[in-house]
């Protein structure tokens, strides 16, 4: 951290950076499916309970928020992102 005010970040874009970078144009394409009932279950499932822990642990953390674990934060969003990945919701 002590670190951070020093770093010079570079953008792609500029002049300097752009004579030696050469990266492709991202392309995005968006393809909509219709979820399954099971799927969508599964998600609602793992997303409520991600909910309801934390609202829990926010409670228990009380005013000072900053013991709310990050990695456990991380890892139960995680498990939604997961969730609404899988198409079968098979788990």
């Amino acid at each position: 951290m002590m670190l951070a005010p020093f770093i010079k970040r570079r953008v792609k874009q500029e002049p300097d950076v752009a004579r030696y970078v050469k990266t492709p144009e991202a392309r995005v394409s968006v393809v909509n499916i219709d979820w399954s009932d099971a799927h969508l279950s599964y998600y609602l499932k793992v997303a409520d309970q991600f909910a309801q822990w934390f609202r829990d642990a926010k409670r228990k953390a009380g005013a000072n928020e900053c013991n709310l674990n990050l990695i456990a934060l991380l890892a139960r969003i995680g498990a939604v992102e997961t969730a609404c990945n899988c198409a079968t919701g098979r788990h």
